[in-house]
């Protein structure tokens, strides 16, 4: 089954992408400490991003947040990694204008 594809346009002002490198660490009884990699894939990487547009536009962004409910990964057709959203802010940005950010996590 083919994935479902995120293809609104992100604000790209307010893009921001943050790399995280997942490790195990053992503190040793001399004082030294043992650090590892977490998994094969220990790089992670995450994006801040804010969509904007009418209620609507909106409404069908946290739609597709909702179908997937932080679980079920989605291809980000941005950069066409595989991410999830676990969580999401929608708000009133003045009149018919709303805004909805969200963070994508790499799986």
């Amino acid at each position: 089954m083919s994935k479902e594809v995120f293809n609104w346009k992100a604000e790209t002002n307010d893009f921001e992408e943050e790399i995280r490198f997942e490790t195990r660490m053992v503190q040793l009884g001399d004082g030294y400490t043992q650090v590892q990699p977490k998994g094969m894939n220990n790089r992670k990487r995450t994006w801040s991003l804010t969509v904007w547009g009418e209620k609507t536009k909106i409404d069908e962004v946290a739609a597709f947040f909702d179908r997937h409910a932080g679980v079920k990964s989605f291809i980000w057709g941005y950069n066409e990694a595989e991410v999830r959203v676990k969580k999401y802010r929608r708000r009133n940005a003045g009149g018919i204008v709303w805004r909805i950010s969200c963070e994508f996590e790499e799986v």
